[in-house]
């Protein structure tokens, strides 16, 4: 019976400080909520290249992804097109 007891006296612990630790980490892996290196947009989330990865600020990738569509340094709205990102008055029309 003790054993019982105590088992469920260390589960009922354990539980509220795994997730205190884990709350304090915040949301993984992508931590939005705190200074990042990552471009967003003005109402919130991240800005992300037509392959689903986030644009860093200062990045030599992101500086490429703009310098390859032809887009003006610091874009944020594009609409992608077969891998390939236009501003969006001059996007093709979709398939």
């Amino acid at each position: 019976m003790n054993r019982y007891l105590l088992s469920l006296i260390l589960c009922g612990l354990s539980i509220p400080l795994t997730a205190c630790i884990l709350g304090g980490l915040g949301p993984l892996p992508l931590d939005v909520n705190r200074d990042n290196n990552y471009i967003e947009y003005p109402e919130g989330g991240l800005v992300m290249d037509c392959r689903g990865r986030p644009l860093v600020k200062d990045g030599s990738l992101t500086k490429r992804f703009w310098q390859e569509n032809n887009l003006p340094y610091g874009t944020i709205h594009f609409a992608c097109r077969d891998g390939k990102a236009y501003l969006p008055e001059k996007a093709p029309p979709k398939k």
